[in-house]
Parts: structure tokens; C-alpha cells; sequence
């Protein structure tokens, strides 16, 4: 029996290649993500593109560099912030050391270097 969608017929080569595709895209998206998050915080530069380009860095609680499994961690943290309606990056603006939801998890603080 052929792979088939839930009313019992099978995907045509049409629906499976574009099916396929999507799901390929999405997947090589988020490894870019990824990528893209933990290896330029857990760098020497300690931040994005963008947060350098505002003086940011990310740091742990102590001030130093963090690992490339902490910026792992604080990555995937961001989804929490995001599930909760946003209300995890608006934290950031109420907490005593400005974190936001998945800076707490993750034990991290963004700094302004000047």
C-alpha cells in the first residue's frame, strides 16, 4: 500500500514532491536558526549581527563568555517566550536584571558594551 494522506488516497508524485519540499525547507530553516543564534553568541563576539551592531553581547550571570550549549539552550528557550503571547520578551522590561523569559531559563543577560 502506498503512503496516503487521511481520507485513504495516495499522495500523487505532484503532492509528495511539494509535501516533501515544505517540510525539507522548514527543516533546513530552523538548523539555520539554530546556527546562526548559538555560534555567533557563544563566539568571541558574543552576539548576533544585529545585537552587535547596538553594542550588545550576550553573557552567563557572571559576565562571561557562554557555551555553545548554553546558547543552545537559551535558543530553544525562546520558544517559551514566544508561547506565552510575547509576555516572556516583556519581561525583560520588569525584571531587575532586564531578562527576558529565556534569558532566566538559560541563565544569560544581554549587556550594552560601551
Amino acid at each position: 500500500m502506498c503512503s496516503s494522506d487521511l481520507h485513504g488516497r495516495g499522495f500523487s508524485p505532484d503532492e509528495f514532491f511539494v509535501h516533501g519540499f515544505v517540510f525539507r525547507a522548514i527543516v533546513v530553516k530552523a538548523l539555520l536558526h539554530w546556527a546562526y543564534y548559538s555560534l555567533l553568541e557563544s563566539s568571541t563576539w558574543q552576539a548576533t549581527l544585529g545585537k552587535k551592531a547596538l553594542g550588545l553581547e550576550v553573557t552567563d550571570l557572571n559576565g562571561a563568555r557562554i557555551s555553545f550549549g548554553r546558547a543552545t539552550g537559551r535558543w530553544a528557550a525562546r520558544y517559551v517566550s514566544v508561547m506565552t503571547l510575547g509576555i516572556g520578551n516583556i519581561m525583560a522590561g520588569f525584571t531587575e536584571k532586564k531578562q527576558a523569559l529565556h534569558d532566566m531559563i538559560a541563565g544569560t543577560l544581554v549587556i550594552r558594551k560601551i
